[in-house]
Formats: C-alpha cells, structure tokens, sequence
C-alpha cells in the first residue's frame, strides 16, 4: 500500500462579533466596539443600526433661544415665536437667550421680559422704572392713601382720645402710635408715607401693590427724613441708582392713571409735608444674572462680575410666585433672597437636580437648600464642576445629571461625579451643549480644531455613539420630540430646528452612515491572512453599502463593498439575510476595517475567516 506526503492543511477559523458596543477611540479597544463612527445608535442594542431620519421643522433666521411648554416657542429676529405664529414679545436684544419657564410663563433673559403662554395679551418687563420730572407731593397718610392728622412731639399728648395719632419724634427712626382707650394705652401703628408725582402716567401701569421697590434721591436732606441710606451701603440686589441714596419698600398702595396725579404710599414715618422738585426715581430692578433655573415657584439665578465697580459673588431668588419682585424684604419666608459667596471664578452654569438649585463654577457645585420658612442655605461642595462654555451641557437624564466638565463627560448621581466619556480618548470637547430623551443624552461639541460632533449616550447601555458634525446650539423635549436648535446651515440659508426623532417636519430623505474598527490583532505576534467576511443585516439600500479594510496602517483603504458586485447573497431582498463578501487574502501584522452606507440598516452580526501565519515578517 502506497504512503502518500500529508499536507498540513493551514487552521482557518470564523470569529463571530455579534454585540456592538458602540464608539471608543482609545488606542486598544474591543471588538465590537468602534474607533470612528457616523450616524449608528444602539435602539436595536445589541444590534447596530442606523439613527432615524431627523425631521426639518423650520429654518430660522436668527440662532437665539427655544423652549418647549404647551407647544414650541424659539426667538427669532429678536421676537417671540409660537411653533410660527409671533408672539406680542418684540423688540429683544440681539444674541442668544435663556428662556425659562415658571407656570404658565416664559421668562426671557438677559432682556428681562415675560409672556403668559396661556393668556396672550399678559406680557411685559419684569422690571420697572420711573424718575419723577416736576413737582412732588409728599404727606404722611393712612395705608390706602387717605390723608389724617397725627400728633408730632417727643413727649406723649395729654388727654389723649380713642384712635388718636401720636408721631413719637423722641424715637430715631420716629415712632406712630394710636391710642386705645379700651387698653389706656399707646399701641404702635404701621406709619405711611403718601408721594404724589404732579405729572406723568406711568406708576399704576408697571408696579402693583406688594411690589418690593427702591426709592433713591440725590438730596441728603430728602433722604434723611425718608430713611435713606447712601446707595453704596444699601444692601440686596442692587437698584440702577448708581450714586445718591436709596432704600427698600414694599408698595403699601398705588393709584392715578389717566388725567391723574400718580401717587404712591410706603411703610415710611414722617412728620410733615413736603413739596418739592428734587427728582425720586422709583425702581423695581431684576438683577443682571448670568444663569437663571426655576424650582419650587421661584426663579433662581446667579451672578459673578464687577457692578458699579465693586465685585460681585451672588445667588438671587425673586419673592414667591413672583418673578418680577427680587427686592421683597418684610422678615417672611416668601421674601426675596440675596446671598454672597466665597468660592472664587465665574459662574459656569446651573440646574435643578433633586429638588435643589445647582450653581456650578468649574472646580465646585453650590447646591442651595430651599427652605419653606425662608431659612434657605448654601452647601459647597469642590468638585468636578461645569466647563466654561458648556453651560448649556447640564441635562437630566433618568433622574440623573448630565453635563460637560473641563475634561470629561459625567453624571452627577447623588454626592460626587462620575466620568462616563473614557470612551474619547484623548479628543477634548468644548461649548458643549445637550439635551435628553428618554434613556439618550444628546451632546453636540467643538473638537480641539473648533469642528462641531454630536454624540449620544444610551444611558440604559452605557453606549456611546458618534453621530455627525451638526452643531447644535440649544435643545428643547416636548411630548414624543426632541427638538435641536442648529448653528447656520449655507444650504438651508438659515438656522434649522430639527425634530431628532423624526415625528414631525420634513423628513431626511436618507441618513449616510459607517462605523470603522480599530487596529485588530494587536496582541497576536503572527501574521494573519484574512479571506472574507460574513456580513448578516437588513438594509433599506444594500446596493449602498461597501467594505473596506486598511493593512498595516498604512493609510491605503482597499474596496471590497456590496456595490462592486463582489458580494454573495443569500435570502430574499425585502429580508434580513447575510451578504459574503469575498477579500484577497493579503499576509498583514493588523488590519482595521470600515463599513458605510446609505439608508436603514441593522447589523446583526459580522463573521470574519482568517488564517493565521507565522511570527515572520
């Protein structure tokens, strides 16, 4: 019986990737995990597919602010839009806006104007102001205006009578008193002061009666027996009269109008009429704020910078329910709020989270303690804070807070944060801004280069996704949509608003997508000869799709994609089925390899077959 040689048939072996884990462009990754990314998500995880069409809602002319409430409000051409219709709130400055929500409300900042979504013709400024021009009337009075007559000295009346008002003068500030007969007794009563301004029509219109103001004159004599202070001591939210003096009031009753004599009374004792020319300006001023959140019927807000040259370091709370009133001062627990802080650098953004106004700056988080009397505090706590830039970073997502900090990604959970964007690498983002849907946090961010990317992060799956280089400036969810308020698109000539989910505008005709792995077999010393690869998916334009592997790093892509006509079928067009596609098997150290397309896909698993040489060069 003959011998015959053996011929020692090579191993070849199929490898399976059948879960896909996204992007990670760090220089050892996964498999399954990939190193560039374009347009996949992981709504099919662990099947890979091809993001949802976006739908085109409108393009605007202006890039200034959106917000969803009972239906889509953005700025544009410095006006308050409705989903198209123009709201009465005209005439805003230009630049971007922060547009917040508080009940019915839509509270524009910096401009300090406001729109009820519910009653249109309820819009306004939150702020106010009047300086009296001519003559001024000013009386002590009773509380709804109404003129009395009151006893002036320092010593107490003799034979008083029942209801009789005694002004005590032996007191600084004076003291009013009211006698009471059924008590033989001298009781203290709340002094007014009527200020009557002989033109103008303008107090009964912009203040209203428990306004929080601030009376300011430039007459030392006026002042005092006003009770002013000079305006540099005076405390609280500063008023816009920069030099003289001032003080807090709370608007006790107000009345005039058309054809009228505007008046105004105050909690204020004095001890006589006064006529005078002497110019009083009365104010109801909001605080300039870099960042403004709501949370328990209150605005909150922020603010780090020189004002009428001296340096300022505050968190501001307006009254109550009211966010035209920051300068409510009576001792009650629905009182306006002002408070200094030590850390030091700017503001970098803010949110709600757990109940809790969040005040970041990059190296720590101010968590304010809302409390119902009024007795609010301030936590600080160093930590990894906001980046400079990426204010607009802060979301929530499934009870959790997201946002962009000097160096990484993370989630604010309970006490400290956490990186979640290891996946990176070594790319460093900047002007990041954010938005979430469900379980996916969407972030779009410059590059180092100043190039815009947007990502997404299933937070269910801990999965990154690499979308495209849309720059996104603001976000806004309403019902079943998020909505993207996008920088300036040439082709579109304008600013697009997106509804990344496609269930309204105009929808992308097809979404070009591709992933690229990363450098395979690098802990393997010997060589490889790959020879073809088993691709299983279903796509909407298979003729679309192609493969293409780089050897050795060297830069050259070599084509062996579906659209050459090389691939091998098996199943029906309209279903899933598995495309082998042959590849010249090439002796390599390490390959990477790079499938795109265009149209819906779902990948379901890629098999490669490989042979393994030797440790030879």
């Amino acid at each position: 019986m003959p011998f015959y040689p053996t011929i020692n048939v090579p191993d070849e072996k199929r490898i399976l990737t059948n879960t896909f884990a996204g992007y990670n462009h760090n220089l050892k990754i996964a498999d399954g995990e990939f190193f560039e990314e374009q347009n996949m998500c992981s709504d099919d995880y662990p099947v890979l597919s091809s993001r949802k069409p976006r739908g085109l809602v409108r393009v605007l002319d202006t890039c200034q602010g959106i917000i969803a409430k009972d239906d889509l409000y953005y700025v544009n051409n410095n006006r308050l839009y409705k989903n198209g219709t123009a709201t009465p709130v005209r005439n805003l400055s230009a630049g971007e806006k922060q547009l917040v929500s508080m009940g019915a409300y839509i509270c524009i900042f910096p401009d300090k104007r406001y729109y009820n979504t519910v009653d249109p013709t309820d819009y306004g400024w939150m702020d106010s102001e009047y300086t009296s021009a001519g003559n001024v009337y000013i009386q002590p009075c009773l509380a709804d205006g109404s003129s009395f007559t009151q006893t002036v000295s320092a010593t107490e009346p003799a034979d008083p009578f029942n209801g009789q008002l005694w002004l005590d003068t032996s007191i600084t500030p004076n003291e009013l008193k009211r006698f009471s007969e059924a008590q033989s007794a001298w009781i203290d009563e709340v002094p007014y002061t009527k200020i009557k301004f002989m033109t103008g029509n303008i107090i009964p219109s912009d203040f209203s009666a428990g306004d929080g103001i601030i009376l300011g004159v430039s007459d030392p004599d006026l002042a005092s027996k006003l009770l002013l202070s000079p305006s540099s001591t005076a405390s609280g939210p500063p008023s816009s009269q920069e030099e003289g003096y001032s003080g807090f009031f709370t608007l006790q009753a107000l009345g005039g109008g058309e054809n009228e004599d505007d008046w105004l009374v105050i909690p204020c004792p004095l001890n006589e009429t006064i006529n005078t020319t002497v110019q009083i300006k009365v104010s109801r001023p909001v605080p300039d704020m870099d960042f403004v959140v709501e949370i328990k019927n209150r605005l909150w807000g922020c603010f780090y910078g020189n004002r009428n040259g001296k340096t300022v370091n505050e968190i501001y709370a307006c009254a109550l329910g009211d966010f035209k009133n920051w300068n409510l001062y009576e001792g009650l627990s629905t009182d306006s709020y002002t408070a200094s802080v030590g850390s030091d650098g700017p503001w970098t953004g803010a949110a709600v989270f757990m109940g809790y106004p969040l005040f970041f700056k990059e190296n720590r988080v101010h968590q304010v303690s809302v409390n119902a009397k009024g007795a609010h505090r301030i936590d600080d706590t160093l930590m990894r804070g906001v980046q400079a830039g990426s204010s607009r970073s802060l979301a929530i997502c499934k009870e959790d807070l997201l946002y962009k900090s000097s160096e990484e990604v993370c989630i604010f959970q309970s006490v400290f944060p956490k990186e979640i964007s290891r996946d990176f690498g070594d790319e460093k983002y900047s002007a990041a801004a954010a938005g979430s849907f469900m379980n996916k946090y969407y972030l779009s961010a410059l590059d180092k280069d100043g190039e815009p990317v947007l990502f997404v992060y299933d937070k269910d799956t801990n999965i990154w996704h690499k979308l495209d280089p849309l720059r996104v400036k603001q976000f806004a969810s309403m019902g079943s949509e998020l909505y993207a308020l996008c920088d300036y698109d040439e082709a579109l000539g304008g600013y697009p608003i997106y509804a990344f989910n496609g269930t309204t505008g105009t929808l992308e005709e097809s979404v070009s997508w591709s992933f690229e792995s990363g450098d395979m077999y690098l802990d393997e010393p010997d060589n490889k000869y790959v020879k073809r690869y088993d691709i299983r998916l279903k796509a909407e334009e298979p003729e679309s799709i192609r493969l293409e592997i780089q050897y050795n790093s060297d830069g050259v892509w070599i084509e062996y994609g579906l659209a050459g006509g090389s691939a091998q079928c098996t199943g029906h067009s309209s279903q899933l089925r598995t495309y082998t596609i042959p590849v010249l098997p090439r002796r390599c150290d390490h390959l990477r390899y790079r499938i795109s397309g265009t149209g819906d896909v779902r990948i379901y698993s890629i098999t490669r077959t490989e042979e393994t040489g030797s440790d030879v060069n």
